[in-house]
């Protein structure tokens, strides 16, 4: 998690990749290391999925360090 909210995470696929998801005002709002063509890419949907599993278990999330390399990244 980030300070405001956010989701930040590592997304193991065919290569790893950095990705943020953010919610604000009913939309969501992402960016990921893959450089999606559209707004939300795939990897991005797997983030949410994988949240919404940790909410559903009562699972915590750690909060992100300012100085994550995946802030960096993205």
């Amino acid at each position: 998690m980030t300070k405001n909210g956010g989701i930040l995470a590592w997304i193991d696929a065919e290569e790893l990749f950095a990705t943020l998801v953010e919610y604000d005002e009913g939309e969501f709002f992402s960016e990921c290391t893959c450089n999606p063509i559209e707004h939300t890419c795939m990897h991005s949907i797997a983030v949410i999925i994988e949240f919404i599993v940790h909410l559903k278990k009562k699972i915590d999330l750690p909060l992100a360090e300012s100085n994550d390399q995946r802030f960096f990244l993205l």
